[in-house]
C-alpha cells in the first residue's frame, strides 16, 4: 500500500520538538535566521555584560578614591587655616608689677591691661558721658577724684549704681570695635563667655534699688586676672 505523502506527520515526541530552536524566514528572502529562546544568552553577550560591570566598578572605585582625596585635602586646609592666637599675659598682681610690665589701668574695667587691649578713646567716652563719682567709703563721705581713681592704686572704690551696667555696655562696645579691626585684639575678661552671660543677666534684670545709689557699685582693683589676647580664642573663666 502506497503511503500518502500528503498525510499529516504526527509528533510523537512533543517535548523534544519544542526544545529545538525555532526558525523564521528572512523578510528579505536571503535565507533563514535563527532565533534562540530568550532564556539562552550567547557567550559574546555575557562577555559584554562582564566588561560593562567591570568598567562600572572601576569608575565607582575611582570616584570613591577621588572623594576621599578631596576630603583629606579639605581637612588639611582646614587645619592649616585655623586662626591662631597670641597671649600677652597678665599684667601682674600689684600696680608696681603692672607698670613694670608696661600696662595701663583701665578704670572702666577696674584692672590693668596691656596697651593693645586698652581702647583709651572708648574708655574716656564712657567715663565722660556718665560723669561717675568715686568714693572711698560706702557712705559716700570721702570722695576720690576721678584722676586718682584712674591711677589704679586703690584696693576698692565705690561709685554709682549705674557703673556696673555701663561696664557691661563697655565690654560689648569693645567686642564690636575689635571685630571691625585686624588682627582681632581683645582682653580675656571681655572674651569670657561666663562674664558676658553675667552681663546679659544683669542688664536684663536690673536692680532698681541699687541702680540710683551714689555708691551702688563697689569696684575691686584687678578682681579679674586680665590677659590681652591677639587673634580668635574663646575664653572661659569663673565669675
Amino acid at each position: 500500500m502506497k503511503q500518502d505523502d500528503s498525510a499529516p506527520v504526527h509528533n510523537d515526541h512533543p517535548s523534544t520538538w519544542n526544545a529545538l530552536p525555532a526558525y523564521r524566514g528572512d523578510s528579505q528572502g536571503s535565507g533563514f535566521a535563527v532565533t534562540f529562546n530568550h532564556q539562552y544568552e550567547s557567550i559574546d553577550e555575557k562577555a559584554a555584560h562582564t566588561s560593562i560591570k567591570t568598567r562600572q566598578y572601576r569608575a565607582i572605585g575611582i570616584g570613591v578614591v577621588f572623594l576621599l582625596a578631596v576630603l583629606a585635602i579639605g581637612s588639611a586646609i582646614s587645619i592649616l587655616s585655623q586662626p591662631t592666637s597670641t597671649s600677652m599675659g597678665e599684667c601682674g598682681r600689684t600696680p608696681e608689677q603692672a607698670r613694670a610690665n608696661g600696662c595701663i589701668f583701665d578704670l572702666m574695667m577696674s584692672g590693668w591691661v596691656h596697651p593693645p587691649c586698652y581702647p583709651q578713646e572708648l574708655s574716656d567716652q564712657f567715663l565722660r558721658e556718665n560723669s561717675f563719682a568715686f568714693f572711698r567709703d560706702r557712705e559716700g563721705t570721702q570722695p576720690m577724684p576721678e584722676a586718682e581713681a584712674r591711677l589704679g592704686n586703690y584696693k576698692f572704690v565705690y561709685t554709682n549704681g549705674s557703673f556696673h551696667y555701663q561696664h557691661c555696655s563697655y565690654i560689648w562696645a569693645k567686642q564690636l570695635r575689635a571685630r571691625t579691626s585686624k588682627p582681632y585684639i581683645l582682653d580675656s575678661q571681655s572674651r569670657s563667655v561666663e562674664h558676658v552671660q553675667h552681663c546679659v543677666q544683669r542688664t536684663g534684670s536690673p536692680n532698681v534699688t541699687q541702680y540710683p545709689l551714689q555708691t551702688g557699685t563697689k569696684l575691686s582693683r584687678s578682681t579679674w586676672k586680665i590677659d590681652c589676647i591677639i587673634g580668635d580664642r574663646e575664653v572661659h573663666t569663673a565669675h
